[in-house]
């Protein structure tokens, strides 16, 4: 009994600390094994209710911006075995602060972990008193400073409000004390003794001292203060006052008003007081009260021609003058009573640039309205009615007018009531909806091309270029631009259509031997289509990237140079370089053996270039045609240009086939039209020959006779007689050329000789 009587005072006891105890079992969280009845009281709740808060982490009912300090002190606390004192916040149910100081020890351990007992006391009126404290020295005009001065010479820094730091040109107090912890330092050289001997006085008779000085701010500069000291305690306590707000203002103000402010006396011109600041009339002048203000302030020696004074101007209305050196000025009079005197204060302001900016703007005004007046195609200002869902014309400029074949009168009537009303009727919903689109999106500017009505009825196309602006009230105004595209959108659609054409023709009616054709974006590097007739599918072998496709193409002609001709021509970079030029057409004449070929065969690449109507990329055309008959023709005839001939024909070694390029008519004994080499050289050989002839002939046309001595001579002739089936001889010379040895061909032709071996 006698000890549940110590426990229940001993319980007593700990409830009546201002605060209360807690002890927690520390592991990954604060547990709460033990509260006195202060702990819940201090945040405003009962016991019951506590008792449901310290089922989580008790750390958690720390104020949040303090949980984090709180935990690390207290488990620092632990770590060493030692105590820690310290401040936190905690908040009370109703939302208000409660600030707290806790005394934390190890007292043992429970099931393995730490118990901390922590003893709370509830600080909050002290910190209230602190802060209030805090706030009334902080409110002192200007700031307070206390300093030791237990040495003399260098005072100790000890207290310092907010005020004093700017007052001193320090950013905050921590700078302060780094810097200027004496304050001696801060004094104006010309005024150091004069505060000295003010504070000397005050420490040997008592009392206060109350001096004005200027201080050395951080930045180098001087300002004026007023310090009020008393010495309490060996503590000397300094209130810095500045120059007061109300003062600042006045001088603010002053300055503002005007450039300059003179006071000039009316019945003498003396001037009374002058302030400048900036470099008016007095810049080289010092000292120059009670002179004639003409003199003073012009270097005149009788009353200026403008001067308000002579011309009793005191109205308030101002004055303008101009200066010999060009600078403009402004002054303004008021009648004033100075020290007795009768005067007048004249306020001057250096008018130069204001005058500048407004004839820059006049002109520039003028500017716009002369541009406005001349546009090759119109300005309209409109504005958006929300309630009736139209928009509706502000202004329109004569350009605009004169675009559409009208006068401004009829412009205005046709588009009084609705701006969209000379939109075609095709074109009404899409420059409708682009409009809706803006306003919904605010967009800032826009651009549309659409048709207008003219005043003939006709219709011609505008860009229309605006900008979307809010007036004061809000409404959506529009300031577009018109102009008039109407011949570059029928360039545009002939562009079109060329470019359709060509596309069609590409598609529909190939050239005559025409191997390989299509088109491609040069402008992209791409191939959109090709039409390949050399069964190569070079498509799919050389790929669908231009610029890869053409280096692909170039593998296929034999001759080094006619190569390097071909893609110096047809790669992009090239191309692009010429159809900026001017130049469309690019065409290239080449020799390629294609795959699977033996023979070769001689062809003409060409690409035409032009503008895509839809995106400006350019495009390139290309058809390659087959001249292998044409070149094979060409060649026989520079051989044979200057002879008359039976026949002439085109042989080919290694297809052991012949064509007759050329026969006449009237001629005897002529070869098929075509056929096998090695049966029709023998069939004329022995059937028709004579007989003394006979292996002449065979020797001479034949195959393996003929590759090699046209490999050393190039050509060679022989003659011998035909017997005719009317019994008549006659004699025959034949020539035996190299057309092409790239591709095995040689020339047969076969000449009547008969009259001039005769």
């Amino acid at each position: 009994m006698e000890r549940h009587l110590n426990y229940l005072d001993y319980q007593n006891i700990i409830n009546a600390i201002p605060g209360g105890v807690a002890v927690y079992k520390v592991s990954d969280i604060f547990e709460t094994v033990y509260y006195s009845d202060g702990v819940p009281e201090l945040c405003g709740y009962t016991s019951a209710e506590y008792d449901q808060l310290i089922k989580q982490d008790a750390a958690n009912m720390t104020y949040h911006e303090d949980t984090e300090m709180v935990i690390a002190n207290a488990r620092k606390a632990l770590a060493a075995d030692t105590a820690a004192n310290f401040e936190f916040r905690k908040q009370h149910r109703d939302g208000h602060i409660v600030w707290v100081n806790v005394y934390a020890k190890k007292i043992g351990e429970k099931d393995g972990y730490p118990l901390l007992q922590c003893v709370f006391h509830n600080i909050s009126a002290f910190k209230q008193a602190q802060e209030e404290l805090d706030h009334i020295i902080n409110s002192i005009p200007g700031g307070i400073a206390a300093y030791d001065l237990t040495s003399l010479n260098r005072p100790h820094l000890i207290l310092c409000s907010d005020g004093i730091a700017p007052l001193l040109g320090y950013d905050n107090r921590q700078e302060l004390y780094e810097y200027c912890s004496d304050p001696w330092s801060t004094i104006f050289k010309d005024d150091y003794q004069r505060v000295r001997n003010a504070y000397e006085h005050m420490q040997q008779h008592g009392g206060a001292f109350n001096i004005a000085c200027r201080i050395i701010k951080k930045d180098g500069s001087l300002d004026w203060v007023h310090l009020d000291g008393k010495i309490v305690d060996g503590i000397l306590y300094i209130v810095l006052a500045g120059m007061s707000e109300e003062a600042k203002l006045f001088q603010q103000i002053i300055n503002e008003t005007a450039h300059g402010i003179y006071v000039v006396d009316k019945n003498n011109y003396d001037l009374l007081y002058y302030n400048e600041n900036m470099p008016l009339f007095l810049q080289d002048k010092t000292n120059v009260l009670g002179e004639k203000c003409y003199s003073a302030l012009r270097g005149n020696k009788q009353p200026c021609d403008h001067c308000p004074l002579k011309q009793q101007q005191d109205s308030g209305k101002p004055l303008d003058f101009q200066r010999a050196d060009g600078r403009s000025f402004e002054i303004t009079t008021r009648p004033i009573q100075w020290n007795g005197l009768n005067a007048c204060t004249l306020f001057v302001n250096d008018v130069t640039d204001r005058l500048d900016s407004i004839r820059k703007a006049q002109r520039l005004e003028q500017f716009y309205q002369t541009l406005v007046r001349n546009l090759p195609g119109g300005i309209a200002v409109m504005r958006f009615d929300t309630e009736k869902n139209l928009l509706l014309p502000e202004y329109l400029s004569e350009s605009f007018a004169a675009m559409t074949g009208m006068t401004l009168a009829e412009a205005y009537e046709m588009y009084r009531n609705d701006a969209t009303a000379g939109v075609h009727p095709d074109d009404i919903d899409y420059a409708v909806s682009t409009l809706h689109q803006r306003l919904n999106n605010n967009l800032d500017t826009c651009e549309s091309i659409y048709r207008l009505r003219k005043g003939d009825g006709s219709y011609i196309w505008v860009k229309n270029d605006s900008s979307l602006l809010l007036s004061d009230n809000y409404t959506p105004v529009i300031y577009a631009i018109y102009t008039d595209v109407t011949r570059d959108i029928e360039a545009q659609d002939r562009l079109r259509q060329k470019y359709n054409d060509v596309l069609f023709r590409q598609q529909n009616y190939p050239l005559a031997n025409e191997i390989l054709s299509g088109y491609c974006n040069i402008t992209a590097n791409k191939i959109i289509r090709i039409y390949d007739k050399t069964g190569c599918n070079v498509l799919e072998r050389f790929g669908s990237a231009r610029q890869d496709f053409f280096q692909g193409l170039s593998s296929l002609i034999e001759a080094e140079s006619e190569r390097d001709l071909f893609l110096d021509r047809f790669l992009n970079a090239p191309l692009l370089a010429k159809f900026a030029a001017g130049i469309t057409q690019q065409e290239v004449e080449c020799f390629v053996r294609l795959p699977g070929e033996d023979n070769g065969r001689y062809l003409k690449c060409v690409i035409n270039m032009l503008e895509a109507p839809d995106n400006g990329d350019i495009i390139g055309v290309l058809s390659v045609v087959d001249l292998t008959s044409e070149r094979i023709s060409e060649k026989i005839s520079q051989h044979l240009a200057h002879a008359h001939y039976d026949f002439i024909a085109a042989c080919d070694l290694s297809t052991d086939r012949y064509r007759l390029m050329y026969s006449n008519s009237n001629a005897t004994l002529l070869p098929p039209e075509e056929g096998r080499y090695s049966e029709n050289h023998l069939t004329f050989s022995q059937q028709f020959t004579v007989p003394k002839d006979r292996e002449l002939c065979a020797q001479m046309l034949d195959p393996a006779y003929v590759k090699k001595r046209l490999s050393q001579e190039g050509s060679y002739s022989f003659h011998y007689s035909l017997r005719a089936d009317d019994g008549k001889i006659y004699t025959k010379n034949i020539i035996v050329f190299l057309i092409d040895a790239r591709m095995h061909k040689f020339g047969l032709a076969r000449a009547d000789i008969t009259e001039y071996v005769r």
